[in-house]
């Protein structure tokens, strides 16, 4: 169902670990859009932009605003 966030985390987490960074990126930020404090989004978006090595500081929001919204995420 593309109106649940859950849904867009799911594939952008398969986007990731297939190595299409850039539709991962995609579908985390709309996961995101649909869901602004789903912190798992977040956590995961940090995750892709980590992998695409130049966009550190990115992920370090993303992780940040992750923890933000819940504090004890792992």
């Amino acid at each position: 169902d593309p109106s649940l966030a859950a849904a867009w985390i799911s594939l952008g987490i398969a986007l990731r670990v297939d190595g299409r960074l850039s539709d991962a990126e995609d579908c985390l930020r709309r996961a995101i859009e649909l869901e602004p404090s789903n912190a798992t989004a977040f956590f995961n978006l940090g995750n892709a932009l980590r992998a695409r090595r130049e966009r550190w500081s990115e992920a370090a929001r993303a992780y940040r605003r992750a923890l933000e919204l819940e504090p004890t995420l792992d």
